[in-house]
């Protein structure tokens, strides 16, 4: 298809407002779905840990022995929505891991100080704004200008991805932190440097979704916000390690402990790939972690003299390839891949202004595939064929880590397209034609 072709069909208007209205139908329906999950006896089950566990630092204990122990929290307990838990269990039943690191543990606490059923609609009111808000955020980020259409597309797919679905109804914290993960960002082009160090900080609290970007701010040489991200995260261990009977090493060797026994356990990650074996996991990680960072630093620091427009586009393309990285290299379930958004954003903004994004032409063909696959195999319902099909949540996982990785190779070979063409040692320019 010749490119003016294909531009003609990416800004068809009434192309663009029937996509935008199945987007729309979808979009409500994850949005339906989260809520009833959220009200089902097993909905919240992730949050529920965070819950439960707040319960120990109400009470002056370390949530993470108190897990490690099966330690059980003093009652009665008395919530501030005038409800009273009178006996045990406190706990509803559902998970009780706190998988985030100190100040994540730290700040949802503060939902412990409601009844269970409050608490867990508190957390999706939150997370629901939260998702609303996300795109308004990517769009800031984006080295390219994209009108309401498309602007309203990249939000619509957002809402209507599983990893979103999923990560509201139960309640995971993946949707705070890659809300976090933006935020922070943005608050950098605005140059606050204190608050954007903040956002980091309490997004490293998933150290696996969000070390992409503290990688990238290293890159980018942004020492203060690395800085007080590290703060935070150290303030968070001394609250945690102030409680007793916790010690310093003690908060960092039970948070061990929990984050240690997630490594073997299957997901969208490839070393998900080999739960049954011990070193296979840790051998696929480093050394698909070599492949792809070891050309990216080459391709990143071979020509530092770039034009501001440049910078920007090579800063978007980096980001994005590194925060795919990290969801094949660590440990993910589905409600991590809404950080793929992205690479749905990146896939929009080349096809629409390619002259922008590369200095090479772009084989806008394969890119467009690689967008309607990767967006529909990354929004396709799960629970619903998954109680009839045994097999459709391994098909989910697969199919979620092949556009993880065909995304990850788009990014790559676009970031080594956004350089201009270095000319050949010892060759001549070319005369120009008279």
């Amino acid at each position: 298809m010749p490119r003016a072709h294909l531009h003609k069909v990416m800004t068809c208007r009434w192309l663009l407002a029937a996509i935008m209205a199945i987007l729309s139908i979808y979009a409500a329906l994850t949005f339906t779905r989260a809520i009833s999950n959220t009200l089902s006896h097993n909905g919240a089950i992730d949050f529920h840990a965070y819950w439960y566990a707040g319960h120990f630092v109400r009470q002056g204990t370390d949530p993470y022995w108190a897990y490690l122990n099966s330690a059980e929290p003093n009652v009665p307990i008395h919530y501030v929505d005038k409800v009273e838990a009178a006996g045990q269990p406190v706990s509803q039943g559902l998970c009780i891991t706190p998988a985030n690191s100190a100040p994540m543990v730290l700040l949802l606490h503060l939902l412990a100080y409601f009844s269970w059923p409050v608490a867990k609609m508190l957390w999706l009111a939150l997370n629901a704004a939260m998702v609303l808000a996300t795109p308004w955020l990517l769009w800031k980020l984006l080295p390219c200008s994209l009108d309401r259409w498309w602007r309203g597309l990249i939000a619509l797919t957002y809402y209507g991805m599983a990893g979103t679905r999923v990560a509201l109804g139960n309640g995971q914290t993946s949707i705070i932190v890659i809300f976090l993960m933006l935020a922070s960002l943005v608050l950098l082009q605005q140059d606050r440097k204190y608050p954007a160090g903040i956002a980091l900080g309490l997004a490293l609290s998933k150290f696996t979704l969000a070390i992409p970007l503290f990688l990238f701010l290293a890159y980018k040489r942004k020492w203060l916000v690395l800085g007080v991200s590290i703060l935070v995260q150290v303030l968070g261990l001394a609250v945690m390690a102030a409680l007793p009977p916790g010690t310093p090493m003690s908060a960092i060797s039970d948070y061990y402990s929990i984050a240690a026994g997630h490594v073997y356990v299957p997901g969208i990650h490839l070393t998900g790939l080999f739960p049954t074996h011990k070193l296979l996991p840790l051998i696929v990680g480093i050394g698909f972690s070599i492949l792809v960072l070891a050309p990216m630093s080459y391709i990143l620091f071979m020509d530092q003299n770039l034009a501001q427009r440049q910078k920007d586009v090579t800063d978007y393309l980096a980001l994005t390839a590194l925060c795919l990285w990290g969801l094949l290299a660590a440990y993910h379930q589905i409600y991590d891949g809404g950080l793929a958004i992205l690479a749905v954003a990146m896939a929009i903004g080349v096809l629409l202004a390619g002259d922008q994004w590369s200095a090479h032409p772009v084989p806008r063909i394969p890119l467009l595939a690689l967008l309607l696959v990767g967006a529909v195999a990354l929004s396709l319902p799960g629970m619903f064929f998954g109680q009839f099909l045994a097999w459709w949540d391994p098909f989910i996982r697969g199919a979620t880590t092949v556009v993880l990785l065909a995304f990850l190779a788009a990014a790559l070979l676009l970031l080594k397209w956004s350089l201009p063409a270095r000319p050949r040692a010892g060759s001549a320019p070319q005369a120009a034609k008279a």
